[in-house]
C-alpha cells in the first residue's frame, strides 16, 4: 500500500495532479480537442452603440477565395430560437439577442458571422464587410446626456435597500463623521484562454467543445435553441484557462457556429480575438459611491449610509448590489443603503470574481480608514472595536467569524506595531512608505450537486462529474476528497470533469465548487460504504472481503433548508441556491484581513508595492498549496484593481478605447511586490459534511482599499477613485 494512503489527505498541500500536464504544454483545452476538417468562423461586430443597420454590402467578402458562407441577420432570423437572459428564465447573459433584427445596441454586439477554410480568411473576409449605419446618440457611463438613472426599484428590480434604526438620527448626535464620494472602474475578464466556439453535429447530436464555467446551461439552452433533446447536446471543457465569471453563460457566437455547421455539414471552429473578448462578453460595471459613518468618541459606529450608483445595459437590469454584505462588516445600530442604476448603451454587465464585494467593500474599508485618522486611533482598533457578535442586520449568528484572528495573525506578521501613525513620515531615501490595512469577506454560498464515485475489480476508483478545473486544482481536491472517505492512495482515484455527458453540476463561480461538488463526492462515497456494511479501511480491500468486484454509487447533495426541486432545477441546466446573508436563520461567509506596504517616490510619485501580508479564515481547507494559489491570485488581482485595471470609454461614442492588453493595463510580477499569506484555521461544522467556505473570490476583496489606504499614509492625499495613477497624486 502506498504511503500517502495513510497519511491525511484533507488539508495536505498535495501538487496539482495535473501540474505536469501544465508545465509541458500537454493539458488539453476545449480548442486542443481533436477535431477533423474544420472550417473556421469570424464574428463581425458593430462600430456603433446605438441606432441600426442601413446596409450591409457582404459581396466582397463572399467573393473572397476561401469564403464558405456570411452570415447576417437577414440569414439567421428564424432558424433557431433566441434566448433570453437568465434572470428572465433563459439561458443567455442578456434579454437581448443581436442578429434578430437591424437594431444596434452597443458596440461590439455581433451584427455577422463568416466562415472560411481557414481562420485567416475569414477575419479578412470579415473586415471586407462594409456597413452603413442610422447613428442614434448613446449614453457612455455616468453623467451622460443620454442615460437614464433610476433606483433599482423604479428600473422594476424590487425594493433592495436596508433600513435599520435611525441614521438621519444618529448623524445629528454623532461625535464624529466622515462623509466621501468614491468610484470604482470597469473592469474586463481577460482571461488567458480566449472564448471559443468548436461544433459540429454527428447523427443527430450537437458537439460542442466550448471553454465553460457551467456545462448545464449550454447543453439546455443549445438544445431550446434548436428543439433538440437536451441529451443531444454535448459539451466538453475539460481544462479552462481562466473564467473569472466570463465562461457561465450561453453565448450568440455558439448558436451561429451550430447553425454554420449544420448548414455546410462540417465542424465549425470560432475563437474571438482578444479584442473581441473585451467587447462581446459582459464586464464589470463602473460604480460610484456615497458613504456616510458616524462613531461616538470611543469609536463605537453609530451610523452607516451608503447610497450606490451601477452602470447597466439598457435593455437589462443587472445590479450587484454589494452593501448587502458590506453591512455584515461591523456592528453598527443605523444602517441605511440605497441602489441606483445607470442605464447606458453598452453591453450588459457580467459577473466577475467577487462581484458585487470588490466595488462595494472599497468604499466603506476606506471610509474607515477616515475615521480612524479622525478619531486619532489605530485603523485595525477601529475594526476591531466595531467587530459585531450576531449579523448586524438580521440578528442572526454567524456560523463562523474569524475577523479578529485574521487581524491578529496578519498584523504580527507585517509588524504592524512599528507604524508611525503620521502620514508622510515613513520614509526609506528619496521613497515615502505608506502602510495600509483594510478587510475582505466573502457570502459562503451553495447550490444543489451531484457526483458519481465507481471502483472497479482492478482497485482503481474514479470520480465524475459535470463540473469545470479553471485552474484552481478541482482535479486535485476532489481526488483528496475521495482518497479521504474511501481510505485509498490519491494515486488511485481518477477524477472525470467537463463533460456534459457526467452527473451535474452548478455554475463554477461563487466560490462554491469544492463544497458543493465536495459534499457530493462525500454523500457518494458514504453511500458505498454503507453498502459494504460501513466498515472502516480501504474501501478496496474491504470490496475484496466482500467477494465484489466492483460498485457505484451517485451522489447527491442539497444544501441545508433547500428543497428538492432545487435539484431538478439542477438537471434541467439551472440552479436554485443561495447562502451568505440568505441562510435561514445564520449568516455564512469567509473572512480575511490585508496589509500592505507602498513605496511613492516623492518626486516623480511613481507607486511601487513593496509587500503584503493577508491572513484568510476559510472554513476547512481541502489542500494549502491550491488554496493558498488561489487566495495569491486574487490579492495580486487586487492589486491590479487599485493601481492598473479600468476600461477607458469614448464618452462621445460609448466605445473601449483600450480593448487590448497593450492598452489595458494588467499589472506584472514587478508591480506586485513580495505576497504572503496565511491561512487562518477555522471549524464551521453547519455548512453540510465537509465544512468548506470558500477561497476563490476572497482574496481580491478589499485589497484595492488597502492599497488606498496606504497610499495616504505615504502622502497625506487621500484617492478616493480606482485606479490610483500618478497624475492622481502630482
Amino acid at each position: 500500500m502506498s504511503a500517502d494512503s495513510v497519511k491525511p489527505l484533507i488539508g495536505a498541500p498535495l501538487p496539482r495532479i495535473e501540474g505536469r500536464l501544465k508545465v509541458t504544454g500537454k493539458t488539453p483545452y476545449a480548442e486542443d480537442l481533436p477535431v477533423k476538417n474544420l472550417a473556421y468562423g469570424h464574428l463581425v461586430t458593430s462600430r456603433i452603440a446605438r441606432g441600426r443597420i442601413a446596409r450591409m454590402d457582404i459581396k466582397a467578402a463572399r467573393a473572397l477565395p476561401g469564403v464558405l458562407a456570411v452570415y447576417t441577420w437577414q440569414d439567421v432570423k428564424g432558424k433557431f430560437k433566441p434566448t433570453t437572459s437568465q434572470g428572465k428564465g433563459g439561458y443567455g447573459p442578456s434579454a437581448f439577442f443581436p442578429l434578430q433584427s437591424d437594431q444596434i445596441a452597443y458596440a461590439g454586439q455581433i451584427i455577422g458571422f463568416v466562415v472560411a477554410e481557414t481562420a485567416e480568411t475569414a477575419r479578412e473576409a470579415a473586415h471586407r464587410i462594409i456597413v452603413e449605419y442610422v447613428i442614434e446618440p448613446a449614453a457612455a457611463s455616468f453623467g451622460s446626456p443620454h442615460g437614464c438613472s433610476l433606483t433599482v426599484e423604479e428600473a422594476g428590480g424590487g425594493k433592495g435597500d436596508i433600513t435599520k434604526g435611525d441614521v438621519t438620527g444618529a448623524l445629528r448626535t454623532a461625535a464624529h463623521v466622515v462623509e466621501a464620494e468614491y468610484e470604482t472602474s470597469g473592469q474586463v475578464h481577460a482571461a488567458m484562454e480566449l472564448y471559443s466556439s468548436t461544433c459540429y453535429w454527428e447523427e443527430g447530436k450537437l458537439i460542442f467543445h466550448e471553454p465553460s464555467q457551467w456545462l448545464g446551461v449550454k447543453q439546455y439552452g443549445l438544445a431550446e435553441q434548436f428543439g433538440l433533446n437536451p441529451e443531444d447536446v454535448i459539451i466538453r471543457s475539460p481544462y479552462v484557462g481562466g473564467g473569472f465569471g466570463g465562461k457561465g453563460a450561453l453565448t450568440p457566437r455558439m448558436a451561429l457556429a451550430a447553425l454554420a455547421a449544420k448548414e455546410l455539414k462540417r465542424p465549425i471552429r470560432s475563437t474571438d480575438t482578444r479584442s473581441q473578448g473585451f467587447i462581446t462578453i459582459g464586464h464589470r460595471a463602473e460604480t460610484r459611491h456615497r458613504l456616510v459613518l458616524a462613531a461616538s468618541e470611543s469609536g463605537a459606529l453609530s451610523a452607516y449610509r451608503h447610497e450606490s450608483w451601477e452602470s447597466t445595459s439598457r435593455h437589462d437590469l443587472v445590479s450587484m448590489n454589494g452593501s448587502h454584505n458590506t453591512a455584515r462588516l461591523y456592528e453598527c445600530p443605523n444602517i441605511e443603503t440605497r441602489l441606483n442604476v445607470t442605464e447606458v448603451d453598452r453591453a450588459t454587465p457580467a459577473a466577475m470574481r467577487s462581484p458585487p464585494e470588490v466595488p462595494f467593500v472599497f468604499p466603506i474599508e476606506c471610509a474607515m480608514d477616515e475615521l480612524a485618522y479622525k478619531l486619532e486611533m489605530d485603523p485595525v482598533e477601529l475594526r476591531l472595536r466595531n467587530e459585531p457578535k450576531v449579523d448586524p442586520v438580521s440578528g442572526y449568528p454567524f456560523t463562523s467569524r474569524s475577523l479578529t484572528e485574521c487581524y491578529r495573525q496578519a498584523a504580527e506578521q507585517f509588524g504592524w506595531r512599528n507604524r508611525d501613525p503620521r502620514p508622510g513620515q515613513m520614509r526609506e531615501g528619496d521613497w515615502q512608505l505608506g502602510w495600509g490595512c483594510a478587510s475582505t469577506l466573502y457570502p459562503t454560498y451553495f447550490g444543489p450537486g451531484t457526483a458519481r464515485v465507481s471502483i472497479s475489480q482492478h482497485g482503481k476508483v474514479q470520480v465524475s462529474v459535470a463540473s469545470h478545473d479553471m485552474g484552481t486544482g478541482a482535479y486535485t481536491v476532489f481526488a483528496q476528497m475521495a482518497a479521504e472517505a474511501l481510505a485509498v492512495p490519491v494515486s488511485a482515484v481518477t477524477v472525470e470533469l467537463g463533460d456534459s455527458r457526467l452527473p451535474p453540476a452548478p455554475y463554477s463561480g461563487g466560490s462554491m465548487t469544492t463544497g458543493v461538488i465536495g459534499s457530493a463526492i462525500t454523500a457518494a462515497c458514504t453511500a458505498i460504504r454503507h453498502k459494504l456494511g460501513d466498515k472502516p479501511g480501504n474501501i478496496l480491500d474491504v470490496l475484496a472481503a466482500a467477494g465484489l468486484g466492483s460498485i457505484e454509487e451517485l451522489g447527491q447533495w442539497l444544501p441545508p433548508g433547500a428543497k428538492q426541486e432545487a435539484m431538478t432545477a439542477l438537471y434541467q441546466g439551472r440552479v436554485q441556491g443561495g447562502g451568505g446573508a440568505w441562510m435561514e436563520g445564520r449568516t455564512a461567509y469567509s473572512f480575511g484581513a490585508h496589509f500592505v506596504e507602498v513605496a511613492i517616490h516623492r518626486l516623480t510619485r511613481e507607486i511601487r508595492m513593496r509587500r503584503s501580508v493577508s491572513a484568510f479564515a476559510a472554513g476547512r481547507i481541502i489542500n494549502e498549496r491550491t488554496a493558498r494559489s488561489q487566495l495569491m491570485g486574487g490579492v495580486i488581482w487586487g492589486i491590479s484593481s487599485a493601481l492598473h485595471e479600468k476600461l477607458e470609454l469614448d464618452p462621445h461614442h460609448a466605445r473601449y478605447v483600450n480593448d487590448n492588453l497593450g492598452e489595458y493595463l494588467i499589472s506584472a510580477n514587478a508591480d506586485i511586490g513580495k505576497v504572503d499569506i496565511i491561512l487562518v484555521p477555522e471549524v464551521d461544522d453547519t455548512l453540510g459534511p465537509i465544512g468548506v467556505k470558500g477561497v476563490g473570490e476572497l482574496g481580491n476583496v478589499g485589497m484595492d482599499a488597502a492599497v488606498a489606504n496606504a497610499v495616504f499614509h505615504a502622502t497625506g492625499k487621500r484617492i478616493r477613485r480606482l485606479p490610483i495613477r500618478i497624475d492622481d497624486l502630482i
